[in-house]
């Protein structure tokens, strides 16, 4: 039961995060006035969303120890930086 509570927990944690981060990319586009930051800032913020919080509540739950989650979490930063970068780039104008 103290498992399932920590586990709810963590999930709306995620949410609510997932939330401000959204608000965040929303309050980002109305401020940003070049054309390759209007690219960048959205894309580069929703990957780090996918490739960082996206695991977290099963890494969580699944008792992974820290080290694992940090090095993943890293990991996903890159990725998602590599991500925005290649969309700024392909991106048509």
């Amino acid at each position: 039961m103290g498992t399932l509570v920590l586990y709810c927990l963590i999930a709306f944690g995620t949410a609510f995060s997932i939330s401000l981060v959204l608000g965040g990319v929303h309050g980002a586009e109305l401020l940003i006035t070049c054309h390759d930051c209007q690219i960048f800032v959205p894309s580069a913020l929703l990957a780090t969303m996918a490739y960082v919080l996206g695991p977290l509540c099963g890494d969580l739950f699944l008792g992974k120890k820290t080290r694992f989650i940090m090095t993943q979490s890293i990991d996903g930063v890159v990725y998602a930086l590599v991500t925005a970068l290649l969309l700024t780039v392909l991106w048509p104008v």
